[in-house]
């Protein structure tokens, strides 16, 4: 949401990784069917598995982990 805004660069990456969707959706599933009465929990659950990946995303751009791919 953020990188339209802000204007693209060619090493910016602002598109959904299908995945991500499929490994999400999973988890999504799951969380379901453990916590089925407490739907709130299930929410915080996705934001927090959300913000880790953000983290570790953020910690590999940092150490400059792509230029390993190239």
């Amino acid at each position: 949401m953020v990188a339209p805004l802000v204007g693209g660069t060619p090493m910016l990456v602002s598109a959904p990784c299908a995945p991500a969707v499929a490994v999400m959706s999973a988890f999504a599933l799951q969380a379901m069917t453990r916590y089925a009465n407490d739907p709130a929990r299930v929410l915080i659950l996705m934001t927090l598995v959300g913000l880790v990946a953000a983290a570790i995303q953020l910690a590999l751009g940092i150490v400059r982990a792509g230029t390993i791919i190239k």
